[in-house]
This record gives C-alpha cells, sequence and structure tokens, in this order.
C-alpha cells in the first residue's frame, strides 16, 4: 500500500491510496460486515438529520483482514507524520493558526481512520467541522468518478470558487478545519458511499481515561 498527498489549493490536498486488492474485492469485503446508523452517536449540538443516512462499521472494527490492514496503514505513525508534514510544507500560515511547530503537532495530535457507508440521499449541508479537528479528509472507495457522489469546497459561505475532487477508486483528499474549506457533502446516486474517513484531532486527557 501507498499513500501519497499533493496541494491543490490552500489549505487542500489531493490524496492518492494505492491499495493491494481492487474495488470488487474491496467492496465484497465491505458489504460482509456488520454495520450500525452513525446518527446513534453523534454529540450534543452536532445532531444533523444527514447523520440518518451515515452507517458505521460495528465497534470501527472491521472483521475482515483486509479491511482491517487498510486501516493499520492508514493509522501508522509513518502515513500520520507524512499528511502533518505534507500539511505544513504547503503554507507557513499552518503553524500560526495552530500555535504548534510540526514536531509538537506530531505528539498532540491523533491520526484516525475508519470505514463509512453513506446511503442514497445522504447530504450534509456547507460547514466546517467541529474544533477539536486540524484537519480532515475521505478516500473515496467507490468504482469510478461521479459529481454525484463528490464533497465540494467553497472559499466562503457565499459558495463561490467551487473545487470538486475526484471520486474515483482510492482517491480522496485532506482539508485543514478552516473557513476558505467550507465543504457540502452528498450522496445523490442510487447506490451507497462507501469511503475511509480521515483525520487529525487534537488530543484532551479525558481522551486516555477509562
Amino acid at each position: 500500500m501507498n499513500i501519497q498527498f499533493s496541494e491543490n489549493r490552500f489549505f487542500l490536498s489531493n490524496i492518492q491510496l494505492a491499495m493491494d486488492h481492487d474495488y470488487e474485492t474491496i467492496l465484497h469485503e465491505l458489504s460482509c460486515e456488520t454495520w450500525i446508523p452513525q446518527g446513534n452517536h453523534q454529540y450534543t449540538g452536532q445532531e444533523n438529520p444527514a447523520f440518518d443516512y451515515r452507517w458505521l462499521i460495528q465497534n470501527q472494527n472491521p472483521k475482515s483482514k483486509i479491511l482491517a490492514s487498510i486501516i493499520d496503514y492508514l493509522q501508522s505513525t509513518t502515513v500520520h507524520n507524512l499528511a502533518l508534514e505534507s500539511l505544513y510544507s504547503y503554507n507557513p500560515q499552518f503553524e500560526g493558526l495552530w500555535g504548534m511547530d510540526l514536531n509538537k503537532m506530531k505528539r498532540f495530535a491523533d491520526w484516525h481512520a475508519y470505514f463509512q457507508k453513506d446511503c442514497p440521499g445522504w447530504y450534509l449541508k456547507p460547514h466546517t467541522d467541529y474544533r477539536r479537528l486540524i484537519a480532515t479528509g475521505m478516500i473515496y472507495l467507490t468504482e469510478k468518478d461521479d459529481p454525484n457522489l463528490s464533497t465540494y469546497f467553497y472559499w466562503d459561505n457565499k459558495q463561490e470558487n467551487e473545487v470538486r475532487l475526484s471520486t474515483n477508486f482510492g482517491d480522496g483528499w485532506l482539508h485543514v478545519n478552516d473557513s476558505p474549506n467550507i465543504h457540502v457533502g452528498m450522496n445523490k446516486s442510487d447506490s451507497d458511499r462507501y469511503s475511509i474517513l480521515i483525520g487529525l484531532t487534537i488530543k484532551h486527557p479525558d481522551d486516555y481515561r477509562t
């Protein structure tokens, strides 16, 4: 497996993930998993009817060895560091925005990845993400590029300077959680949209309490 990040525009990166298995194999493995609705697991103040259309693998722990190996790779220290090094290299404002240099951010940011399924009708209105998220992204597990499955990025609430990235198998995006990356997510097709959600989250002491 191999992942590459490349700058698209201010605080927005393209992703290309080369996997060891083809689309048909991954789709079969995903279809065999147990999925639960994300709508049952929302934070207060983050309730959104869109999440009634989003499903997650039970306990975010795939039974498939193929799927588990993808998550293990994406959550590795190597990929965590590569993502941060890419974001810091694109624009010097990144350090000032978060008040941390690269090495400190590597220590204080958790890198996560999990599979999700968005059913037809999924629509998430223009938004930025919750504030503990430094950056978030998506890797598409769809067969081909389809505007009806895309996330669209805008410079501001006027929805100007639209950017749409490819939904080809293994393609995706990573964006910094700041106002230049207001985005809209959707599934306007008649099929489920599978993807991998990735993100960098600021650690909190309560995360380690049991």
